[in-house]
């Protein structure tokens, strides 16, 4: 509850007055959540081309799940601006919580959670990407981004093992569901950091 309490306190910028921000890669992302809130409010499933305002960039690096997100949101809200900085806040609220949960799993202490947790929100880069660059989606990414990581350490223990393994695997999903770019390297690593704890765990060190 503190952690959650800090984290709401120390994203209130997401709660200011007005629109999000036109910069950088904002305008588009904020279209597309338009596109997906429009679609959904016709009764329609949204699927549009990515070079649609953004060009070939955009096939790349981006997945559809944040703006799905919004548009659902948005459903309710009624205005985009409000839908983006909810689920925005609550991803990088949410970021906190897992990265808290994680450290947990990895027998760290409560403060030294509680810590590694703020230190994962207030993180500069964490809010420079988002924010100042304009690149709204990955706040939702990097909220995914210790799932697949807790549930591969939640798989060692024998008691819902296999709900771990799922998880862990829709987790992934939707890493490359958000940013097809960086689920990769995601992955990379989340592969690295097994094979590590794997051996760590049967030497028994």
């Amino acid at each position: 509850w503190l952690l959650s309490l800090s984290s709401l306190f120390l994203v209130r910028y997401y709660f200011s007055f007005g629109q999000m921000p036109w910069g950088g890669d904002a305008a588009e992302h904020i279209a597309y959540c338009m596109v997906a809130s429009r679609a959904f409010s016709l009764g329609e499933w949204p699927i549009w081309t990515n070079y649609f305002a953004g060009g070939s960039p955009y096939l790349q690096f981006y997945g559809f799940l944040f703006f799905y997100s919004v548009g659902l949101v948005d459903q309710f809200c009624g205005d985009i601006h409000t839908s983006l900085k909810l689920v925005m806040a609550s991803a990088h609220i949410g970021s906190g919580l897992a990265l808290y949960g994680l450290a947990r799993l990895e027998r760290l202490e409560r403060p030294a959670a509680f810590v590694a947790a703020l230190a994962y929100v207030l993180g500069v880069w964490h809010v420079q990407q988002v924010l100042f660059m304009g690149r709204f989606p990955l706040a939702l990414f990097y909220a995914l981004l210790p799932l697949p990581f807790f549930f591969f350490e939640r798989s060692r223990l024998r008691r819902k093992r296999m709900l771990s393994i799922l998880c862990g695997g829709i987790s992934l999903a939707a890493l490359a569901f958000t940013h097809p770019g960086y689920a990769y390297w995601a992955t990379l690593f989340l592969a690295v950091y097994a094979l590590i704890r794997s051996r760590w765990w049967s030497s028994r060190r």
